[in-house]
């Protein structure tokens, strides 16, 4: 992040035409790493050498969701010191963003920019003994606001499923299905 980055995305919302009369903005924001530099961070002064140089970094990201004030961030490239915070982190700036849906992005995250859904685990599998080795069977295209993100720590996977759904039993299904692909 930059400020000729930033003055490059403010007047892309400001004039073109075409952004302003998008209905929906999916926007996939590389994240990289954080920098102990970032925290040199001035509010007061907006200090742009506090940035991440080669990603958006903790600062960036906030900068180009305020920017661009997209529908749902898809928050992607961690680098490999935070996969196991793929989540939190995601959580943290959903909170921050009230206007954004904020989820960590992963191999597997579908979204139908159509209908602007995105594929996860529904409430169908709440209290259900898994009868099919087809996970698939058990997933819906829903509101991304409903959509939530679990971290399978034995592969550090993201999987996708519906707000309501108890995550403690979506956990030991998921284990089980990881444990059935490596035998």
């Amino acid at each position: 992040w930059s400020d000729d980055i930033e003055k490059s995305y403010k007047e892309l919302t400001k004039k073109e035409k075409w952004y302003k009369d998008k209905k929906h903005k999916l926007l996939v924001a590389h994240l990289g790493g954080f920098k102990p530099y970032e925290m040199d961070y001035d509010v007061k002064k907006s200090d742009a050498s506090a940035y991440y140089k080669n990603h958006l970094g903790r600062l960036g990201m906030v900068r180009i969701n305020e920017v661009l004030e997209p529908d749902v961030c898809f928050m992607s490239e961690f680098g490999e010191e935070l996969k196991g915070y793929r989540v939190d982190l995601a959580e943290i700036y959903d909170n921050e963003f009230k206007k954004t849906v904020v989820l960590p992005a992963d191999i597997g995250l579908t979204m139908n920019l159509k209908s602007k859904k995105i594929n996860a685990i529904t409430e169908k599998i709440n209290n259900m003994i898994i009868k099919t080795d087809r996970l698939e069977d058990y997933m819906g295209f829903i509101n991304p606001k409903k959509v939530k993100a679990l971290l399978l720590r034995k592969d550090y996977s993201l999987n996708y499923y519906k707000e309501g759904i108890k995550e403690g039993y979506l956990t030991d299904i998921l284990n089980n299905y990881y444990d059935k692909s490596t035998q």
